[in-house]
């Protein structure tokens, strides 16, 4: 009987500790290792259940500004204990029964159930901002931190992942305004400053700034695709333009030999480039050849100006040069279109 009673108890216990051994397991597995804050795969799912059987809530997303200037300066010991701060910051911050996650490296996100107008959800975010500004670190460290946030309420049909893609472009239009200094002026207008600055942000990434003086020198493959864009262009325009061949030789009429070429090549791409205007372009086509393409001049005008860089090339070089230019000129034709079949 005894026996019984022990094994009883054993086996009571080993369930127990199975038990408490699962829960830790299940803990570890929906819960951030660094923050204890729900994972991304949590969330996701937790917040997909409170949608589905509440309808109703406000989800707010934010993620540390620069981040990454922080753990290249103070390391990344400083920069987990921000994590952990901008964590403890959420949980005391927001009400009880709010579902608080790390859903990235820098990222947070928050449901909770209390705001019911836009205007209480951009409140939140402001105070969230204010609270990450100066997290006070438990070595003594104050670092200034930027935060964007942004959130949006339950729509009917939500569900996590639409509620995350409104609140994370908010934030990703929140961070393009205020980098250009711009102030948000209301749902239209912001959608449109949206448009304006996503075109301002794309001119500005492939303006050429600052312009250099002289013509433009590309790349084969970069030359031809302009070329190109040139001929398909005259089909709508009478624009002229002109391939100028440029070759080196020497006093023979042969290619130069290889111990001089290179260096007389870059004498030529020189007077090339500084010879031509800013509009023109130019690409080395071969070991002793430049191709250039010159628009906007008559057939006559750009026998000129190529006479005018040989002539350049000759005065740089001297009387006692064994070197010389060819040119041949070639005006393009417009794009010719398949007919279909």
């Amino acid at each position: 009987m005894e026996t019984d009673q022990q094994n009883t108890s054993q086996a009571k216990k080993s369930l127990e500790q199975l038990q408490q051994e699962n829960s830790a397991l299940q803990y570890d597995a929906e819960h951030d290792w660094l923050t204890g804050l729900y994972n991304h795969g949590a969330m996701k799912r937790l917040a997909d259940e409170w949608l589905l059987a509440r309808q109703t809530g406000a989800l707010i997303a934010m993620d540390l500004d620069y981040f990454k200037q922080v753990n290249d300066r103070y390391g990344h010991i400083t920069g987990d204990l921000i994590l952990q701060k901008v964590a403890f910051i959420l949980t005391r911050l927001f009400p009880n029964g709010s579902l608080i996650g790390r859903i990235g490296g820098d990222e947070f996100v928050v449901l909770l159930q209390a705001p019911t107008e836009e205007k209480e959800i951009d409140l939140l975010c402001n105070q969230l901002r204010r609270r990450m500004q100066e997290p006070h670190l438990n070595k003594g460290l104050k670092i200034h931190l930027d935060v964007t946030a942004a959130g949006t309420l339950y729509r009917q049909g939500d569900c996590y992942r639409s509620m995350f893609d409104r609140a994370d472009q908010k934030i990703i239009q929140g961070k393009r305004l205020r980098k250009l200094g711009k102030k948000r002026m209301g749902p239209i207008k912001d959608l449109i400053s949206g448009i304006t600055t996503d075109m301002e942000i794309i001119a500005s990434e492939i303006r050429e700034r600052p312009a250099p003086p002289g013509c433009y020198c590309q790349d084969y493959e970069t030359f031809k695709a302009i070329y190109r864009y040139a001929e398909r262009k005259m089909r709508r325009s009478k624009d002229k333009a002109f391939l100028l061949l440029f070759t080196l030789t020497d006093s023979k009429g042969d290619f130069p030999a290889l111990e001089s070429r290179d260096a007389q090549m870059a004498v030529l791409g020189a007077v090339i480039h500084d010879g031509l205007r800013m509009g023109d372009v130019f690409t080395q086509y071969s070991s002793c050849q430049y191709l250039v393409m010159v628009s906007d001049l008559t057939l006559e005008n750009a026998d000129m100006l190529a006479k005018r860089i040989c002539q350049t090339y000759q005065q740089e070089q001297g009387e006692t040069s064994f070197h010389t230019v060819v040119y041949y000129s070639y005006p393009l034709q417009p794009t010719r279109v398949m007919e279909g079949t």
